[in-house]
């Protein structure tokens, strides 16, 4: 999944090749692995709410530090990895 670009989620320096997300600059072709909540909603499509639904069922596993609750880019691909993870083999 490509870093998230638009409004307060990031945008591009096309001057300098630098792609700036959550105000945090990375370099050109870089990716963070840990995303803010915001972050992950758009990156699947939904709301804040939906994502901390997911995290209260336990559908989406999070990380936190200090107060923030950070959700590992590897959860949000689990999530939308359309094969059962729960099926026992056969």
């Amino acid at each position: 999944l490509p870093c998230v670009q638009g409004s307060s989620l990031g945008t591009a320096d096309t001057q300098g090749g630098t792609l700036v997300t959550a105000n945090y600059p990375l370099p050109a072709g870089m990716v963070r692995e840990g995303l803010r909540v915001e972050e992950a909603a758009a990156l699947i499509g939904c709301g804040r709410t939906k994502i901390f639904e997911l995290i209260r069922e336990g559908r989406l596993r999070t990380v936190k530090l200090g107060s923030r609750t950070i959700v590992p880019r590897a959860e949000v691909l689990r999530l939308l990895d359309p094969t059962p993870h729960d099926q026992d083999a056969a």
